[in-house]
């Protein structure tokens, strides 16, 4: 199929195209939803973003590779693995231990309890004088010991592709691992890794044992490669935090473009499922395009049908209230004489959308008013929020920890920046206040957010976790170039891309999941032991016991204090690549022994 040429117009044709035509063919493979939502590609039109005279820079990574053997060299490349959350650039090599030696234990390993997607990843590179045609890469299905399988349909094969990024505030860029693409062959050039990205869904129903398959690496003219791939599926269910996990939302940042004129109900339904299948139950939203008007009791209403697709849709999906941007000229429809007061807005707005029903939103007010100057004009905000719709609970964001006393008594979700330590805890705690972080490592490495929404949100006991953004670029015509904002910062910006047929996934994004399920993890735990102690018996207690020393002993090595980088990505840059996949094993036994415990009661 030839994919040169396009239009932005036949483009738009395409988009819409991909997401009817991969969400029909999927229903009927019987493929979760959660890959159903995902696009393919970049679009081909902007497949090779300009680099605009910008100066490359090479990060630090392994470029000396081993002595190659025999075998090797007539084959023309190998295959390898590091750990998902390590960085695979184009110019990175293998070292010898990481190579897939033949042998008869598996090359790839990986674990999930039921339910739950799981990552598996490796790499091809192609070694030098060997440019590689039309690499392909299939999974079979997987087959338990003791009977069943977990089917082909359950993993969704994706290439990880690298991109230009800009380096802030310099004309420079690294070519960088970025988003996730479905290509059915890609090309790979000589001296050149490419990592793939397997993602392995567990069905709810699968039975725990052990699965085996195999990962088939096919290369034109080069013979191809058979990687076997060990899959344990754990024996407990895990329990859902109520933990608020959140994704800040514009609902406008593509297709208030030429390249998108309409935002398509499919389009956001696939993005409201993508956030669910990796996690959220919370969005914050803003740029919703409302229209609001004064009545003849001087009363001010809100018409929402612009947004009822969105609401109804969220609360379909299990999203708790929306949280809504209260801080843009949307929520002013009468600025002159006596509609000018706020208050009165924030009030037709409430009323407006309790009255369809929704339930009642959480207002947000500002945006780190502490660190730019709009301190006072938040603190009347809030203030008019509490006196003229003190249904509506009021949220905004805060840079700094000391900050905090600033917005008593209006403020009730306290929602901390990157900088975010321990010292913000017992001050919210004290106030009776929600205690929320937003952006703590930002685009730090799958690592650093898998860490930011698990063990260092479970040390500082957040009530929720935000993020910016889950899309945003500001150069909207050019979305997938990230060195085209003529500012001195990145274009893009979020956890996302717009593909064809629907969001393409950053790596990132994907260590957000890792980091959600690994609280689930901890949650999970923490009540089967409350059940344990609340049931009086003395082996269970003593199950119990050893359990929270446990958890204990996990988050105590989670460094929640100030340094000189943001806490967050301090905090995982302290611990090991294994830490958090180790930890899910022990916490998995301890949950197993009490949940079987607790069985055994007469």
């Amino acid at each position: 199929m030839m994919l040169q040429g396009f239009t932005k117009g036949s483009w738009v044709v395409l988009l819409l195209t991909a997401i009817a035509v991969v969400g029909c063919s999927s229903a009927k493979r019987d493929v979760p939803l959660g890959f159903q939502v995902m696009g393919t590609i970049v679009p081909p039109e902007h497949d090779h973003p300009s680099l605009h005279g910008f100066t490359e820079q090479f990060p630090e990574t392994n470029t000396a590779g081993p002595a190659w053997t025999a075998d090797e060299v007539k084959k023309g490349y190998v295959a390898y693995a590091k750990s998902y959350m390590e960085k695979i650039y184009p110019r990175t090599k293998p070292t010898r231990e990481e190579l897939f030696e033949n042998s008869e234990s598996p090359q790839l390993r990986a674990y999930s309890a039921r339910g739950q997607y799981e990552p598996v990843t490796f790499a091809v590179y192609a070694l030098p004088d060997n440019t590689l045609s039309d690499v392909s890469v299939t999974v079979s299905d997987l087959d338990g010991r003791a009977g069943g399988k977990i089917t082909s349909n359950n993993v969704d094969v994706r290439l990880v592709r690298c991109w230009p990024r800009r380096v802030w505030n310099e004309s420079a860029y690294i070519t960088t691992p970025w988003f996730l693409e479905k290509r059915d062959t890609f090309d790979i050039s000589e001296d050149t890794s490419l990592r793939y990205w397997l993602t392995v869904y567990v069905p709810a129903d699968a039975a725990p044992g052990t699965y085996a398959g195999t990962v088939h690496v096919d290369v034109a003219g080069h013979d191809s490669s058979d990687l076997s791939l060990e899959f344990e599926v754990l024996d407990i269910e895990l329990m859902v935090s109520p933990t608020k996990n959140a994704m800040y939302y514009h609902t406008r940042d593509l297709f208030d473009t030429p390249l998108f004129p309409q935002y398509p109900d499919e389009y956001l339904y696939k993005d409201l499922v993508n956030m669910r299948e990796h996690g959220m139950n919370a969005v914050w939203i803003t740029e919703a395009l409302i229209d609001g008007t004064v009545d003849e009791n001087d009363n001010v209403v809100y018409d929402l049908d612009s947004i009822a697709y969105l609401v109804e849709t969220s609360r379909e999906l299990g999203f708790g209230p929306l949280i809504w941007n209260m801080t843009i000229d949307q929520f002013v429809p009468a600025d002159d004489g006596p509609h000018s007061i706020l208050g009165k807005n924030f009030k037709g707005f409430l009323d407006s959308y309790v009255a369809r029903g929704w339930g009642k939103p959480i207002a947000s007010h500002g945006d780190e008013s502490d660190a730019n100057g709009s301190l006072n004009a938040v603190l009347d905000q809030l203030a008019q929020s509490k006196k003229y719709a003190p249904e509506m609970r009021t949220y905004s964001t805060i840079v700094f920890p000391a900050s905090s006393e600033f917005y008593e008594p209006d403020l009730d979700i306290r929602a901390f920046s990157s900088w975010m330590d321990h010292g913000a805890v017992a001050p919210t705690q004290a106030a009776g206040r929600e205690l929320w972080m937003y952006s703590g490592p930002g685009e730090g490495g799958v690592k650093a957010n898998r860490v930011y929404r698990g063990f260092f949100g479970e040390a500082l006991q957040l009530a929720g976790i935000n993020d910016w953004i889950y899309f945003y670029a500001i150069n909207r015509e050019l979305p997938f170039d990230d060195l085209a904002n003529p500012d001195n910062t990145p274009n893009h910006r979020g956890w996302v891309i717009p593909g064809l047929g629907g969001p393409l996934a950053i790596t990132e994004w994907e260590g957000m999941r890792e980091g959600i399920e690994d609280r689930n993890y901890m949650f999970t735990l923490q009540e089967l032991i409350a059940r344990g102690n609340d049931s009086g018996d003395a082996g269970l207690v003593a199950l119990t016991t050893a359990a929270q020393g446990y958890l204990d002993s996990l988050l105590a090595q989670v460094d929640t204090s100030k340094a000189d980088k943001f806490p967050c990505i301090n905090a995982a840059d302290q611990l090991s690549l294994t830490f958090c996949d180790d930890a899910r094993l022990g916490m998995a036994g301890h949950i197993q022994a009490i949940r079987d415990a607790l069985a055994s009661l007469p």
